[in-house]
């Protein structure tokens, strides 16, 4: 069996490549007239992905607010409620009664009321009663044309009277208010309809649900602990309630350099909840930036977003609510904007640069042309097999060979050298350790030495949940090996078996491409919607960049019709009913079927291999549910959802922010809108003779500080276990997405006019580096201070020391050597792997 060592994954087309012939990754769709190569995740925000919405949506992180009161006038600026300093108000447009749901999060200062006005705010032509009271909800007459064409007048009337009754009480229990049963609906997409038209026509104050029969029952809305029971949850009884809006709060989650299970649970740590109340559409990768929506049931955003200034590298924002929240699979795809650094295109080497920049962008072009006509052989990526020296495949070989032990064994080996390292000793120049996994070693040889779990424990590092709960059963169980894999979370356990379905499904995908290539012949599989299956067709495991999915089996979700497995035929070849894109291959299970050719044969031969398992295909139940394979099928040839783009591009330093993040331009909005602000103060302030905005000034000149500081930490790129380096660049080396880098230059640039010391080192602070006019994109290409004073174009850099050194005659930096890199844009259905797509352009 393959195994598949974290450390070894680096970039070097040599190792990569043994390691890709391990895990099956054998051949390649469209020849390439130069083979390339490239660093992929120099840095981290090289590689970005956005999630794309089941209805096409790229989620992106839009709207932003760093606490609730800043979230609050931002929801007072979008309902027009409040005004620039010293700027004559208007009145506020008498707005309708009609009760009227929408899906923004509303909050006091925005509510729908626009009676009540301050007499000084409403101009002198106009004057409005300070005492005006707005008509009360009870009097206004709802309607509802879908609702009466469904249920006729006499029922929706029965509901009108509901919704008087419950504004005219408005403390009396739910319960005491009565409830209205329905007739049954059969449409289920019309029942939704159905539920969302009550919420809206009713304000929120009617809930709905479905009973047992299929018949909708309305009651009065229940109030929610979690939220103050006063209107919006912040003390306006008169402003509309988002809550009521929908059952659940839906958010973006923009995050850096964490995987969204570590995300998800700082998050609800913070929060004193259980990671279990949030739910996803799928996880993304750690060694990126990555956007996603998130859903929880009954939260107040307002309450949450204390989150964006306490955890790092997490931020939260663009809340809606809805009815239904999220669920592993329930997505379109991925987009990825993905810069290959340090490329180098072969046979190319002693061009001009310029000539070799035409070189790289006419090869780029023409590889992405071709795999978006052809498609890519669709292999499960690397990263599939796992980040340490005992692949996932072969743990999961073990739990269905029933050696329960032997996997528990693997999943808490370690690293013995890293026992006797001393963290008290910092780390020499060039040496990268990483004290998690220092941390997870020791606390492993302990419990194996002494068995005392209690200690164990204590040393564990957070991230280490999984050998935590392995830990704390075999103390109490030191020989039930099998409760001991049952303490891993669900999809843990299911990620080592289907670990070892993809090794089996990528080395018969390379049988298929080695015998039949892109053609389709008899006996092949593929999916239609008739009943020309034998066999039901299982939920297809839905995978993200790095992770599995596990699609809840839930009727209400799936509304696409199932569909099922049928063997080609000649006549069907003949016809050309099918194209090679149509075609599946299925991953090993008891409830698929094989293809009925040669492909068919191999699935016996392979797996019958002992270093493959001696496994039955035909057999894959086991005495333990959770531990059997039902199997799915995978298209066997993989495509984009859009067609994708790429630009080649110069760059001086591998530390330059080539593509800005969703954080960059939110910081970059900021600013724009701070100096405006700023801007309307200091003019104010300048006609009343004041400096009343002064403190607003500070405020913000405050919040860009500190977003500069944490782009310059960023930029560092050491994560949380080691000091920040100034001057030293470190690199990733891995694919996968470990940590492991190395110190691959030394940048420290000579100040114009001093005398050049033996070591530049000793005063890194007082030297800034200049940056390249390409590299400006996005916020994290900008700084304060000195580089402010010093245009990037002249390759300049000042003394900030203080002290001004005598003048040198003709002093100036060397020239910067230029790079290529190549910057990618492209999108994928949620099961395909971007690593394999950059695979397949390099050749």
């Amino acid at each position: 069996m393959a195994t598949h060592t974290a450390m070894t994954q680096g970039n070097d087309p040599d190792v990569r490549g043994l390691i890709e012939r391990n895990v099956g990754i054998l051949h390649f769709v469209s020849p390439k007239e130069h083979a390339w190569n490239g660093v992929t995740r120099k840095r981290y925000t090289d590689f970005q992905v956005h999630e794309i919405t089941k209805d096409g949506k790229v989620v992106k992180l839009e709207e932003f607010s760093m606490n609730s009161r800043e979230y609050t006038r931002k929801e007072a600026d979008r309902a027009g409620k409040t005004q620039a300093p010293n700027a004559q108000a208007t009145p506020a447009p008498q707005q309708s009664t009609q009760p009227v749901a929408t899906t923004d999060v509303a909050t006091n200062d925005a509510s729908n009321a626009a009676t009540g006005q301050n007499s000084d705010a409403v101009g002198s032509n106009a004057p409005e009663p300070k005492n005006a009271e707005a008509p009360s909800e009870a009097d206004t007459q709802p309607k509802s044309e879908l609702l009466v064409e469904l249920y006729g007048q006499e029922v929706f009337d029965d509901l009108t009277n509901l919704y008087t009754k419950i504004c005219e009480n408005p403390k009396t229990k739910p319960a005491k208010q009565g409830s209205i049963k329905l007739p049954v609906i059969e449409d289920r997409q019309m029942r939704t309809k159905v539920h969302g038209e009550i919420r809206q026509v009713f304000s929120g104050k009617i809930d709905t649900s479905t009973d047992q029969g299929g018949n909708i029952v309305a009651t009065a809305a229940g109030t929610n602990k979690r939220w103050n029971n006063r209107g919006n949850g912040r003390g306006d009884p008169q402003a509309p309630n988002p809550r009521k809006l929908g059952k659940f709060l839906h958010f973006t989650l923009y995050k850096e350099n964490r995987d969204t299970m570590e995300a998800v649970g700082n998050i609800a740590r913070m929060l004193k909840e259980h990671p279990r109340i949030f739910s996803t559409a799928g996880t993304k990768d750690r060694r990126a930036v990555t956007s996603q929506r998130v859903s929880v049931k009954s939260r107040d955003p307002a309450k949450m977003l204390f989150l964006n200034d306490r955890i790092r590298d997490i931020k939260i924002g663009d809340f809606k609510f809805e009815e239904k929240d999220l669920y592993l699979g329930c997505l379109k795809g991925n987009e990825f904007t993905i810069v290959m650094k340090d490329c180098i295109f072969r046979d190319c080497e002693n061009e001009p640069f310029e000539k070799l920049l035409e070189i790289a962008q006419s090869t780029i072009d023409n590889a992405l042309e071709r795999i978006h006509e052809r498609g890519f052989i669709n292999y499960f990526g690397t990263q599939r097999f796992g980040t340490f020296e005992i692949g996932t495949n072969a743990i999961g070989l073990k739990i269905l060979k029933d050696d329960f032990e032997g996997a528990i064994m693997d999943l808490l080996t370690f690293d013995p050298a890293l026992t006797t390292v001393d963290t008290s000793v910092a780390a020499r120049p060039g040496e990268f350790i990483r004290y998690d996994d220092i941390a997870r070693a020791k606390a492993l040889a302990k419990f194996k030495e002494t068995g005392n779990a209690e200690e164990a424990c204590k040393e564990l590092p957070r991230r280490a949940n999984l050998e935590f709960g392995i830990i704390k059963h075999l103390a109490k169980y030191p020989k039930d090996f099998v409760g001991a894999l049952m303490s891993i979370p669900r999809n843990m356990r299911s990620m080592y078996l289907h670990s070892y379905q993809s090794l089996v499904w990528n080395f018969v995908a390379s049988k298929r491409w080695e015998l039949f290539g892109d053609s389709i012949v008899k006996g092949d599989l593929v999916l239609v919607t008739s009943d020309q299956s034998a066999k039901p067709q299982p939920v297809v495991d839905e995978d993200d960049e790095e992770n599995i999915h596990l699609p809840k089996n839930d009727d209400d979700d799936y509304d696409a019709v199932r569909e099922e497995a049928h063997v080609v035929t000649e006549e069907d070849i003949q016809t050309g009913r099918y194209t090679i894109r149509d075609v599946v291959l299925p991953c090993p299970g008891s409830d698929i079927v094989y293809p009925d050719n040669e492909i068919g044969k191999y699935y016996v031969e392979f797996m019958s291999k002992e270093e493959n398992g001696a496994l039955d295909p035909y057999n894959m139940q086991r005495r333990q549910k959770e531990f059997s394979l039902t199997g799915a099928y995978r298209k066997f040839i993989g495509t984009f959802i859009d067609r994708p783009t790429g630009s080649v591009r110069s760059y001086s330093h591998d530390n330059d922010q080539l593509v800005p993040t969703d954080w960059d331009d939110i910081q970059a909005q900021r600013k724009k809108e701070t100096e405006e602000r700023n801007a309307r103060y200091a003019n104010a302030n300048a006609q009343n003779g004041k400096m009343s905005g002064w403190f607003n000034i500070q405020e913000d000149d405050r919040r860009i500080a500190a977003a500069a500081r944490e782009t310059e930490r960023r930029k560092a790129e050491e994560g949380g276990d080691t000091d920040i380096r100034f001057n030293d660049t470190w690199v990733q080396t891995s694919l996968d997405g470990s940590n492991k880098r190395i110190k691959v230059d030394k940048q420290v640039n000579i100040v114009e006019g001093a005398e050049p010391s033996m070591d530049q080192t000793a005063d890194a602070e007082k030297v800034t580096t200049p940056v390249a006019p390409e590299a400006t994109a996005g916020p994290d290409a900008q700084s304060t201070g000195p580089k402010e004073q010093t245009p990037a174009s002249t390759g300049d850099a000042m003394d900030v020391s203080g002290d001004t050194p005598p003048k040198l005659p003709e002093a100036s930096p060397a020239p910067e050597q230029q790079k290529i890199a190549v910057i990618l844009k492209f999108s994928l259905p949620s099961s395909e792997y971007a690593t394999i797509v950059l695979r397949e352009l390099q050749g």
